[in-house]
């Protein structure tokens, strides 16, 4: 009954929102997409049909839909013919889990980006440490497991923290960031040899279906009115080893929010991040928290703003 009577319905899951249209027939939808829209782990005609069904709710108005990265949008217009804004997801941790370091690296879920890499990673690490008998704090060092899922009042207990993403859109990065956590990821050489065989990846024809678009979509194709929204399409195959494929990698990793969000720490090796982290006094932390503190504060103004406006659309201005 809660549901029937909601005066606005927002939902998350991608094209499945739209199953909920014959229960809420006159309730506007408030979509936020952060995942890829057609998978290959469900039926292609009926997840084509949810697609399209989505593309109407946007058209008419009865809905107002975002995405959350760059190449989500690529794939809304190529699949589903849908022009939709990137709207960032920020974290509204801060101050409630204000960050208390007292503790060295948080390194989240390691033993996830390629389970034996991710192993070899920290054996490294530990093996660098011993042998250059290292013994400073910012060293200690917490590598979570795959099923490992930390409360946010310890992780703020790190100084900083270093992620691997296996994909091109991670929750944990808004998460660190908008903590304000120093925060270390590799550079885009060494992560283009992690995602390349990750099974994770949205550009992954494994995961995504190329095949599964609108007859809008087809439409605008045939017309030549896709073509300019993007240099490069929104997949690849990984085990693939043509330059072409690789270049889609490159492309699109520069649309991620880890490549554009300043003050990140990049390292190109274990050595280099175990040289950087003994180089992180307080100064220089207090310095970079400060600074991503400030750019979460400035995307979290765009963010409200769009918010508001589709809530002002949606209600006829009752907000």
């Amino acid at each position: 009954p809660e549901l029937v009577d909601a005066d606005l319905f927002v939902c998350v899951d991608g094209i499945y929102c739209t199953l909920f249209r014959p229960v809420l027939p006159g309730t506007p939808f408030l979509l936020y997409l952060s995942h890829v829209l057609v998978t290959t782990h469900g039926d292609l005609d009926s997840q084509v049909g949810m697609l399209d069904a989505m593309r109407v709710e946007v058209e008419r108005g009865t809905a107002v839909a975002a995405v959350a990265y760059a190449q989500l949008a690529a794939w809304a217009w190529y699949s589903g013919a849908m022009k939709l804004p990137v709207v960032r997801t920020e974290a509204l941790y801060w101050p409630k889990y204000a960050p208390d370091p007292r503790r060295g690296v948080f390194i989240a879920r390691t033993r996830f980006w390629l389970s034996y890499s991710g192993q070899h990673a920290i054996n490294l690490f530990y093996r660098l440490i011993k042998a250059n008998s290292l013994s400073d704090p910012m060293l200690e060092a917490r590598f979570t497991s795959p099923r490992e899922f930390v409360e946010f009042h310890e992780i703020v207990a790190y100084q900083a923290a270093v992620l691997f993403p296996i994909s091109e859109y991670v929750m944990i990065f808004d998460e660190l960031y908008t903590l304000g956590m120093p925060l270390f990821m590799p550079t885009k050489e060494w992560l283009m040899r992690v995602w390349r065989p990750s099974s994770y990846m949205g550009l992954d024809v494994r995961t995504f279906y190329p095949e599964a678009r609108v007859p809008k979509a087809l439409e605008l194709e045939k017309a030549g009115a896709l073509a300019p929204y993007f240099p490069l399409l929104p997949f690849a195959t990984p085990i693939n080893l043509d330059p072409d494929e690789f270049r889609v990698y490159y492309f699109w990793y520069d649309t991620c929010p880890f490549a554009y969000y300043p003050h990140i720490q990049k390292f190109e090796s274990i050595p280099d991040l175990i040289d950087q982290l003994l180089r992180l006094d307080i100064s220089r932390r207090q310095l970079l928290s400060a600074e991503m503190r400030q750019y979460v504060a400035a995307v979290q103004g765009e963010t409200f703003s769009w918010y508001r406006s589709a809530l002002h659309k949606l209600m006829n201005g009752r907000t």
